[in-house]
């Protein structure tokens, strides 16, 4: 055997990293029919390969091979003891040449990173055919205390070797040490990008070998060879130098990074963790007085995370207390602001790291003991001046450069860092922010007033105008910044210490943005007209006081309110306002400006938070009352038409979503306003109006053609569906609703159901998804809303135009022709993975189509396209016919007895499209994975007899989706699928011997395929006894009566387990369990049977495990 020859002498190394990677996949999808010597067999031919060619083999053929190696090693690691000698057998290479020594660290390095994840595996599906999750976990449990500590002594070793020689030797012990270090040891890794608070889980072997000063100091010593200036014997050119090998010094500041972070309890003694800490303060004072390295961005950003860690693993107290404090305070707060000096952009997301720390810092001072002293007093007000000016400056610096990008994503983390260091010392910070802030508050009048009077001068006033623009745009754009940074610090009164002096500073600082707020306001009546693009500052601006406002309502407005707040207190001195009812008008004033001016063409941002802020107001149970008597909002309940806020017709999608929450948050405020009334109905009649009027013209279109092709009534369709979704989405009252349904029906459902059918036929997919989505509310029974008369047909007239949707969307050739092309896509998709097409060849993104449209697969843009297309209305309509079944307003059995096929006609077509789709990709998109599974729940539930009438094959998809279902990850997944197993298997057993038509279907189905149910069985007796899951109880619910529906196959499964023991005793003992699994458990599915069998489950399981651990 040879790895890809072309001949006796000259390997390809393309075919040899072909040939590997086809290795892969076959040994990781097929695992299971491997037999015993094979994946050992191709083991060690690989060690032999790597041994006697490896130093002349490509670097990607290496790679390949490493992964190949390290994935028979991770999935033969139980069965086969062998592989656990891997280590051995890599030791030789370490021994042997530099190539050969290279290769080695290689092998160790992806062998650490294969068995620490399963996420390495092709996909889920490939996962479930080799390891389970709990598998998995049992073999890095049982690698991690057999060999991980041995491979990071070995990457020491290694190092310690390599220090002073720079290369690839040395990057590879970097590599092994770094994949050791990272190892998730207990089975609950964090997650960087969020948070850096991890806590290295060591175990208590690891204990001599992180305490061993010598492994701190190995990693500082490398970090100074790779960042010695060169031609120089190591001195620092205090930060200047030429780094000879960046990458590796930034992983020796990793790997600080996590020794700094082992658990607590690792250490002997409180002595040696002391130890430990001022080995790392002294080995970042080192490098904070050189200033060594952190010139390349790696490097000083993990320098800012290994600081960070610090504090987050060891209490100030303990900082304070260690020798050197005092440099190391002044160091780091020398080092901030430096970096704050610095170009933002450069910088980056490491800034996040410093204010972190510095606010772990100061929250920490009231727990600080004794007589020590902290010292950050003395820098944090410097901090604080300097990261607001320094961003001042960049933003005034961009402005100039004419750049306009936003950095409102990439301040949002840093900002939610401040309050607590801004807060430190309050007094001097609200000083310092108002010395900035008044200045620009009289520009900004001043400004905002000479444009008014130059815009009534005529052409006199053209050139004062152009000026007065250009400077209102940088005074904006500075004001943007300071509101921000005061919303944020307000807010942080609920997460920081506060007290009346300090609520008398947020009226201090606060006044000054209501204050702006009305000088906004008053520049928005002499804004440009509605439609032309505004000032990027003004938008800027504007979007940083919604946000302010936010906070602020979080911290004083509402039911969190302070009744008697200070902060009114300080804001009624300066501008007048007594209380929060004062400050909902002005905030009303300026939402209603916002979406008065914004969303046509710009300001999106700002639409989107004006809209959520009114949300959270009309949420609230006081602010909703107190909103309803503002004349502001009263205006906005009765002129709420397109004309007033144009943002409701840009052509923005998003725009299109907005107006639907838009008109969510005015029915809620229009109801809770009206609550009580006796014409409640007939205020709701009155603001139903104007859609009862876009739906009439709609209606006197005379073609179907134009309701597609002419874009503004398209736009008009769609925008009063939205609105018409809104309005229903915020009625939770049954009076309501009934309301609502009586203004829809009969009148208006005809011209919403033509609309729904035209642009199914005409392919608009986004239009099709905003009518299934209106149907999806109509249909939803949330609250108990949907209750009618007795007397009443309203139910199933409900039902049955919920059935006319679903029949006119799903069963459209158009629809049908989409969903057809995207199996295809699909199904070449799969037959492509199954021949072994590497990613990235022209096999697998489809030869001569650059951008794959040709096939539909290999690009994420075709995913997205077929989303668009075909998943995302499959979904809804599954959702709505979920939502109908459940909704309890009406009796199916009425559809049967009269003769009415609209049920049968909804179920066929919805099942039709829910059927046509491979289970692996829709379960790539979570949506669709949730509306299909819900569907599935309802039906096995409540229609199981409905379920068993389908047609062979959509019924044997039902019943493999659900036994793909029980192998999920996803606790919910798994826990619905086990519910719906068990009415079907219920079903079964009980109607089985029957005579009637329940009977009937269920033979039917056992005939047309009998494998079905002992297949199920097999899989769900597997997943409940080896895996350790947390919904164990609902996933052994099932068992019971798939045994006893499936009696032969169950003693096929106990014979063959008996058969597999290795010895008689244990054989034996297997028996003994099987025959206690059964004890007392009577052939019904009463509910105390199933609980007593439920029982046995537990003891069968707890008693298997035992007889295989001691044959282990």
């Amino acid at each position: 055997m040879r790895l890809g020859s072309r001949g006796p002498a000259v390997p390809d190394p393309y075919a040899q990293k072909l040939a590997s990677w086809t290795l892969i996949q076959i040994v990781t999808q097929h695992w299971a029919q491997l037999s015993s010597p094979s994946p050992l067999d191709l083991r060690n031919y690989i060690l032999r390969y790597l041994a006697n060619l490896g130093p002349s083999l490509a670097s990607f053929v290496l790679i390949e091979l490493s992964s190949l190696l390290a994935r028979l090693t991770k999935l033969g690691w139980t069965a086969e003891p062998a592989n656990r000698t891997i280590v051995d057998d890599v030791s030789g290479f370490l021994d042997a040449s530099e190539a050969h020594c290279a290769i080695g660290l290689a092998l160790l390095s992806r062998l650490v990173a294969e068995m620490n994840t399963s996420a390495s595996l092709a996909s889920a599906a490939a996962a479930r055919r080799s390891l389970t999750h709990a598998q998995h976990r049992k073999v890095a449990s049982s690698f991690r205390d057999a060999l991980l500590l041995r491979i990071f002594k070995l990457s020491l070793s290694a190092l310690a070797k390599f220090a002073a020689v720079p290369g690839k030797l040395r990057g590879g012990a970097l590599d092994v040490a770094l994949a050791c270090l990272n190892f998730d040891f207990i089975g609950s890794s964090f997650d960087d990008t969020v948070e850096d608070v991890g806590t290295i889980q060591m175990p208590v072997a690891w204990r001599a070998v992180v305490q061993d000063p010598d492994t701190l100091a190995l990693f500082l010593d490398v970090y100074a060879s790779c960042t010695a200036p060169a031609g120089a014997d190591g001195a620092s050119a205090g930060g200047s130098g030429d780094a000879i090998d960046p990458v590796q010094s930034a992983k020796c500041l990793d790997a600080l990074v996590q020794l700094v972070s082992v658990r607590r309890t690792l250490f002997a003694s409180d002595d040696a963790r002391f130890a430990y800490l001022r080995t790392h303060m002294s080995g970042m004072l080192s490098i904070l007085r050189t200033r060594r390295g952190l010139d390349n961005h790696d490097n000083y950003h993990h320098f800012c995370r290994w600081l960070t860690r610090l504090k987050a693993n060891y209490q100030l107290a303990e900082l304070v207390a260690t020798e050197g404090y005092e440099e190391w305070i002044s160091l780091v707060a020398s080092f901030t602001r430096n970096s704050l000096a610095s170009d933002w952009r450069w910088v980056g997301d490491s800034l996040f790291y410093l204010l972190t720390l510095w606010a772990r810092l100061v929250a920490a001072m009231p727990y600080l003991k004794g007589t020590s002293l902290s010292h950050l007093d003395i820098h944090v007000q410097d901090i604080v001046k300097d990261y607001v000016m320094s961003r001042l400056q960049a933003l005034r610096a961009d402005a100039a450069a004419g750049d306009d990008g936003d950095e409102t994503e990439e301040c949002a983390e840093q900002l939610d860092a401040i309050p607590v260091i801004f807060r430190l010392q309050y007094d001097k910070t609200c000083a310092f922010l108002v010395s900035v802030l008044d200045p620009l508050l009289e520009q900004y009048q001043t400004t905002t007033r000479t444009l008014a009077a130059s815009a009534s001068a005529g052409p006199a006033g053209a050139a004062v105008a152009s000026s007065a623009r250009q400077q209102l745009d940088g005074l904006q754009r500075d004001l943007a910044w300071l509101v921000r940074v005061v919303g944020t610090v307000v807010g942080g009164r609920l997460s920081a210490s506060s007290s009346e002096s300090q609520e008398l500073t947020d009226g201090e600082l606060s006044a000054r943005v209501f204050q702006l707020m009305g000088y906004s306001v008053e520049a928005d009546r002499t804004a440009l007209p509605v439609g032309e693009p505004t000032l990027r500052g003004g938008a800027v601006l504007d979007e940083a006081i919604i946000e302010f406002t936010q906070a602020f309502r979080k911290a004083y407005i509402g039911e969190q309110a302070v009744a008697n707040s200070k902060v009114y207190v300080r804001m009624a001195e300066r501008l007048g306002v007594a209380d929060h009812m004062v400050v909902l008008d002005v905030v009303a004033t300026k939402i209603a400006g916002n979406l008065h001016r914004y969303g046509v063409s710009d300001g999106v941002a700002v639409v989107a938070k004006s809209l959520a802020l009114l949300s959270d107001l009309a949420d609230g149970y006081s602010s909703s009352r107190l909103l309803g008597r503002l004349a502001t909002v009263r205006q906005m309940l009765e002129k709420h038409g397109e004309d007033v806020f144009p943002f409701m017709r840009a052509p923005d999608s998003r725009m299109g979503r907005h107006r639907m929450s838009f008109y969510t948050t005015l029915t809620k405020m229009l109801l809770k306003t009206t609550a009580g009334d006796s014409d409640c109905e007939s205020t709701l009649s009155r603001f139903f109006e104007p859609m009862r009027l876009r739906l009439t013209q709609l209606a006197a279109v005379p073609s179907d053609d134009a309701l597609v092709a002419d874009s503004l009534i398209l736009r008009a369709g769609m925008g009063v569906l939205r609105d018409l979704r809104g309005v229903i989405a915020a009625t939770t009252a049954r009076r309501h609703y009934n309301t609502m349904w009586e203004l829809l029906y009969p009148a208006h459902m005809p011209v919403i159901l033509r609309l729904l059918r035209v642009y199914s036929a005409a392919g608009a997919h986004t239009a099709s998804v905003v009518a299934l989505k209106f149907y999806a509310e109509l249909a939803l029974n949330k609250t108990k809303r949907i209750v009618f008369d007795n007397s009443s047909p309203a139910g199933i007239l409900l039902f049955r135009e919920i059935s006319k949707a679903l029949v006119a969307y799903a069963a459209s050739p158009r629809v049908l022709s989409d969903v057809s092309d995207v199996v295809a896509a699909a199904r070449r998709k799969a037959e492509l993975a199954e021949r072994g097409a590497m990613p990235g060849s022209s096999m697998a993104t489809g030869a001569g189509d650059a951008d794959g449209a040709g096939t539909g697969v290999g690009t994420s843009g075709a995913e997205a396209q077929a989303y668009q297309r075909v998943y995302k209305g499959a979904w809804v309509s599954m959702s709505i016919f979920a939502r109908a079944l459940e909704g309890g307003y009406v009796n199916f059995g009425v559809f049967a007895l009269y003769g009415d096929p609209a049920l049968n006609d909804a179920l066929n077509v919805v099942m039709r499209v829910a059927t046509a789709f491979p289970l692996d990709e829709l379960l790539a998109y979570p949506k669709a994975s949730r509306a299909y599974f819900a569907l599935l729940d309802v039906l096995c539930q409540q229609h199981t007899g409905d379920v068993f009438s389908l047609d062979a094959h959509s019924f044997g998809h039902v019943v493999s989706s659900l036994q793909e279902g029980l192998q999920s990850l996803e606790v919910w997944m798994s826990s619905t699928s086990a519910v719906s197993l068990d009415h079907l298997s219920a079903f079964r057993f009980r109607q089985r011997p029957r005579d009637g038509a329940g009977g009937v279907a269920v033979r039917a189905q056992s005939e047309a395929a009998p494998e079905l149910f002992p297949r199920v069985l097999e899989v769900l007796f597997s997943v409940v006894l080896a895996e350790d899951c947390p919904n164990q109880w609902s996933l052994s619910r099932p068992l019971l009566s798939l045994i006893l529906s499936n009696e032969e196959a169950f003693l096929a499964i106990q014979e063959r387990t008996i058969s597999t023991q290795a010895t008689a005793e244990a054989r034996s003992a297997v028996a003994d369990a099987f025959a206690k699994l059964m004890a007392e458990v009577q052939p019904n599915l009463e509910s105390k049977n199933k609980d007593k069998f439920t029982q046995n489950v537990t003891i069968f399981r707890h008693a298997l495990r035992a007889i295989t651990n001691s044959a282990s």
